[in-house]
């Protein structure tokens, strides 16, 4: 694949992405791509570790994160048991609303009555300092695989794999929870004493895929590998159970694309644990029978759309509060009555709506504690929950944008004092750096996006391209779904037709009348829903021209 091979527009936005080595990007190779794993600083110990914990027969707690990164990781780990043949290990999720984020006290409690020697935590763990101090006065040892940043003050963990650590070595620091657990298969895989096959690690990278699109790090980097070839995994995947799950959410696995990983794989993982159910989406994973598989899937599929409908209920109540105070720099509000597991698409919704940092709290069942989610499209939220008092704000984690926290002031307090910091946090939009490329209606084409596709995957910190369409009339108009909310547009310039698409479509999009003539932003997609393969012009915004 050389430039000239590409559609003028992809070679257009090719060059506005600074990519150092075009031919390198556009033939990636595998081994190329990706990082020494013993780079990291503690890695040689990690291994040295775990091998001794097999051959000492000792056993193992692996400790999961309940999200779209941490269940794969979580994946990973027990297939890679399965393939040694080692049984005394025991994979641990949280339920997301009872337990919350992170390795408790209690929980550690639990592991030494249960005889535990050696803990391994994944994508969590940097923060739980003193449940690690506990586990060491137990007689534990501790491993923490983790990517998030750490505290005032790191964990005295034996053993720390995180590339976000101040004193971390290895050149590549924004991996996924899933990612360090995949550096530390390939580094087992090199070391002959534990006699996995050479390509074991490359097994893996499909729900590597599944969580670093998921997780929304940066597509760059190593990143883009494991994103790159895992899709290639997952398009030819012979878990049952995935395989299944591609047939429940209508999707032609041989086409697979980041769109369908992020919107639909990660979404139904991610449903499994917003109902406190999380281990349902690790069985789907993990099974090699196909009835399994399918029961499996079928109970995901289940559980999401539970969780749709419940969010949905829920939906029309928050943004009705949110409505109130959609004048204040900081959307703050909650309700004992609300699932706080529920509420990060909520805030999500309300986010892009309303164009600011969104905080939702509700509370669990049987739950003092007072749990939310954040969510923004250009305000580090985290940060934000940074500079509060402890008092007021007594845990928090998540990335940049997307966070959950527990409250133990007041809704006045709290939203108050985000909105004396939101100022110091903005940061800049994902596709703010890059220019929308003018377009016309007989470009939007497979053509064109075959062309996109060798870019690909688009995600977080490597966004999808958006092109501007000029000079169109609307045809047509359909408005979608079961509350209305999308809509479907007819455009053409008298030559070419193409239907555009926006979900979740604002009220001004809705208004929009047949006849008017219009300027179109938008991004290419492949759609196949319903088994159909179709080329998708999915709508980000529209003006209407005054002629």
């Amino acid at each position: 694949m050389t430039v000239d091979d590409l559609h003028p527009l992809a070679q257009t936005v090719l060059a506005s992405r600074n990519i150092a080595d075009v031919d390198a990007f556009l033939n990636p190779e595998y081994g190329a791509a990706l990082h020494d794993p013993y780079l990291f600083r503690q890695m040689r110990d990690f291994v040295d570790r775990l091998h001794q914990a097999i051959e000492e027969k000792q056993k193992i707690v692996i400790f999961s994160d309940f999200d779209t990164d941490g269940i794969p990781a979580a994946a990973m780990l027990h297939d890679l048991f399965g393939e040694l043949g080692y049984e005394n290990f025991q994979i641990y999720i949280p339920k997301r609303d009872i337990e919350g984020f992170g390795l408790k006290v209690g929980q550690v409690e639990q592991f030494a009555a249960d005889k535990a020697d050696l803990i391994i935590t994944i994508d969590c763990g940097i923060r739980s300092n003193a449940a690690v101090e506990l586990a060491k006065e137990k007689g534990m040892d501790v491993i923490i695989l983790d990517h998030h940043v750490a505290g005032k003050k790191d964990p005295l963990a034996d053993i720390i794999i995180n590339p976000a650590l101040a004193d971390e070595t290895y050149p590549f620091k924004s991996l996924c929870g899933a990612g360090v657990v995949f550096k530390c298969l390939q580094a087992l895989e090199m070391d002959e004493r534990f006699n996995l096959h050479e390509n074991f690690s490359k097994g893996q990278l499909g729900l590597a895929a599944i969580a670093t699109i998921s997780d929304m790090v940066p597509l760059v980097g190593e990143n883009r590998a494991l994103a790159q070839f895992g899709m290639k995994i997952l398009r030819r995947t012979t878990r049952p159970g995935l395989k299944e799950l591609f047939e429940k959410g209508r999707i032609q696995g041989r086409e697979l694309t980041e769109v369908d990983i992020g919107f639909t794989l990660g979404a139904h993982i991610n449903a499994a644990s917003r109902l406190d159910q999380p281990l349902a989406a690790l069985r789907m994973l993990t099974t090699r029978n196909h009835a399994e598989g399918k029961e499996y899937a079928h109970e995901l599929n289940r559980l999401y759309r539970e969780r749709k409908r419940r969010s949905g209920a829920l939906r029309e109540e928050i943004f009705s509060m949110a409505a109130a105070v959609a004048d204040q720099p900081v959307i703050a509000v909650g309700s004992e009555e609300w699932k706080p597991a529920l509420l990060g698409p909520v805030a999500h919704g309300l986010s892009d709506d309303y164009d600011r940092p969104v905080f939702l709290w509700g509370q669990a069942d049987g739950s003092e504690t007072k749990k939310g989610s954040a969510r923004s499209t250009r305000h580090n939220v985290v940060g934000m929950l940074s500079q509060l008092d402890e008092a007021l704000v007594p845990a928090f984690g998540g990335h940049e944008m997307a966070g959950g926290f527990e409250l133990a002031g007041e809704t006045e307090e709290f939203a108050a004092a985000l909105s004396a910091v939101v100022a110091d946090h903005e940061v800049a939009a994902d596709n703010g750096d890059y220019d929308p490329v003018a377009a016309t209606l007989a470009d939007i084409s497979w053509g064109l996006l075959n062309s996109l596709e060798q870019l690909g995957p688009f995600g977080m910190g490597f966004a999808a391209p958006l092109f501007q369409v000029s000079g169109v009339h609307v045809d047509g108009k359909r408005i979608f779904g079961a509350g209305g909310e999308h809509v479907s547009l007819t455009l053409t310039d008298g030559e070419h037709e193409q239907e555009g698409i926006c979900f979740f479509a604002p009220k001004s999009m809705k208004e929009v009348e047949c006849g008017q003539q219009v300027t179109v932003l938008g991004a290419l997609e492949k759609s196949t829903f319903g088994f159909k393969k179709k080329l998708q012009f999915k709508i980000e915004d529209i003006s209407i021209v005054e002629v």
